[in-house]
């Protein structure tokens, strides 16, 4: 799938005044981030522009944050082996490829000084899901989950768990992509056995409602087993606006590779009796 390009601050330098400046292209505008060595930049890059033309350099770097996981920028987060460990990661019995998904309600946190709510007041979710549903994914629509629940409202808080079956050990990338329509901020969450390694909210200021898209992404040091991945969903509703909607899609990316849609069976789930 094509990812959007995250938010760069360039720096130019000065030109003479009568120069025309040139305007750099988005694959530089996004290398100007990549370049720094985060292996998560850098699986960006790729993942939208896999030919550009800093490709080749995001590749080596890459494959030298392989070889090397502290080297060359953040270091990635190290999860703990599961107790499943194994020389090569099977799907676990009675296991079915895909996610269970569940749905829940939000409502406005009163404020905990004065027990009041207000327009700002944020959105959180119930604590009992409406639901839990196998789905394939990795892409999550809210509208539609919303949909087959009544009582969830036009805008659920949705979570999905799955376990993450790794064949190879190295520097893995873990990401998601986040689209709204007509929403406040969004904050998406993800763990990997436990571990919180994206915690990030969309960038609309003041709660403004709009249109948008976001990717986070993290590099997580795993060795060959299955980990259990688990991640959230919640964005600020608009009351006033008709036609609100958010979609989440998880990716991932083997050791030196761009992120990307995981391939089937890649995150396997374990169907509820």
């Amino acid at each position: 799938m094509r990812l959007s390009a995250i938010s760069v601050l360039a720096v130019l330098a000065a030109a003479p005044a009568l120069a025309q400046t040139a305007t750099p292209s988005p694959d530089a505008i996004l290398w100007g981030s990549a370049s720094k060595g985060a292996a998560g930049e850098l699986q960006l890059y790729l993942g939208q522009y896999p030919t550009g033309q800093y490709a080749a350099q995001a590749k080596a770097a890459l494959a030298a944050l392989n070889a090397a996981p502290a080297a060359g920028g953040k270091a990635p987060a190290n999860i703990a082996a599961p107790a499943t460990a194994t020389s090569a990661a099977t799907t676990p019995a009675n296991f079915k490829p895909g996610w269970l998904v569940e749905v829940r309600a939000i409502h406005q946190q009163p404020d905990q000084q004065t027990g009041q709510v207000t327009v700002t007041s944020p959105w959180v979710p119930d604590p009992v899901p409406l639901s839990i549903t196998p789905l394939q994914g990795p892409d999550f629509d809210v509208a539609k989950l919303a949909a087959a629940n009544p009582g969830a409202g036009s805008l659920p808080a949705i979570a999905g768990s799955a376990k993450l079956l790794v064949q190879q050990a190295g520097q893995w990338g873990i990401g998601t992509d986040i689209k709204w329509t007509k929403l406040g901020p969004c904050t998406v969450t993800v763990k990997v056995q436990g571990n919180q390694v994206i915690n990030s909210t969309t960038n609309q200021a003041n709660y403004a409602p709009g249109d948008g898209n976001s990717s986070y992404s993290a590099a997580v040091a795993l060795t060959p087993g299955t980990y259990d991945v688990a991640w959230t969903l919640v964005c600020q509703p608009n009351s006033t606006l008709p036609g609100q909607d958010a979609a989440l899609s998880i990716l991932v990316a083997p050791p030196g590779e761009a992120l990307a849609a995981p391939t089937p069976g890649e995150f396997v789930y374990q169907p509820t009796k």
